[in-house]
């Protein structure tokens, strides 16, 4: 299975987030899942759910989990953190799940950087 080697950041309005939860879910279900989760600055590197760095080859839906309002499970360090139903200020709800996130992104072979861009669900005025 190709795989292309993947870090990228996670702007919210602007601004770097830490502590964001990426997820790249591919369009072919044989495939495995990445995620990574983001720094203070933002950035983050993909490793696939059987350990590999990188993400398969092709196109994905992206989710974002807010990592810092998620509650503590157990398991291995190198898990991902389920999903959860959690609201977060931070991350609009929107992103948080594979059936409803609008990201798409496109993973080719070799090293590449992705940024990712959303805009918060802060009230006018």
């Amino acid at each position: 299975m190709p795989l292309g080697q993947v870090d990228g950041t996670v702007l919210v309005d602007g601004q770097p987030m830490g502590q964001v939860l990426v997820v790249f879910i591919p369009e072919d279900p044989k495939l495995p899942q990445s995620f990574g989760v983001t720094d203070e600055s933002g950035r983050f590197e993909l490793r696939c759910n059987n350990r590999r760095m990188g993400a398969a080859v092709g196109e994905h839906r992206v989710t974002l989990v807010d990592a810092a309002a998620a509650p503590a499970v157990g398991g291995r360090d190198d898990d991902p953190p389920p999903e959860t139903s959690t609201p977060s200020r931070r991350v609009p709800g929107i992103y948080d799940r594979a059936n409803r996130t609008p990201l798409r992104r496109s993973v080719a072979a070799g090293r590449q950087t992705i940024a990712i861009e959303i805009q918060s669900e802060k009230k006018p005025g």
